[in-house]
């Protein structure tokens, strides 16, 4: 019965901030021009970041929490599960490095 409560506070949730994200989108349409930035230019660019760090924050402690989960689900320790992460990561970085040099070679012949 719990979760049904919180289930429904989400859903509450996600259409209020949808609602106020489509009267704010109206109310800066309305009031600015194609011409000239509005005046409150600055705390739209600051509110935008502050958006844009919340979701890579939301998504970092998603990536997290799925990793915790398959640790736990494996009897893998965190220490392990990071060092493999970090490992794929940078034989990814290193694979998509040698495709440029390789791309790179070819254009110069």
């Amino acid at each position: 019965m719990f979760t049904i409560g919180a289930a429904k506070e989400g859903y509450f949730s996600i259409l209020g901030g949808f609602a106020l994200g489509a009267v704010c989108s109206f109310v800066v349409h309305r009031f600015s021009s194609e011409e000239q930035p509005p005046q409150y230019y600055g705390s739209l660019c600051f509110v935008g970041f502050m958006v844009a760090i919340t979701w890579i924050f939301l998504v970092a402690n998603e990536v997290v929490g799925i990793l915790q989960a398959f640790g736990m689900i494996f009897g893998l320790s965190d220490a392990i599960l990071g060092l493999t992460i970090f490992a794929m990561v940078g034989k990814e970085k290193e694979r998509k490095e040698k495709k440029k040099k390789v791309h790179w070679n070819v254009e110069a012949c």
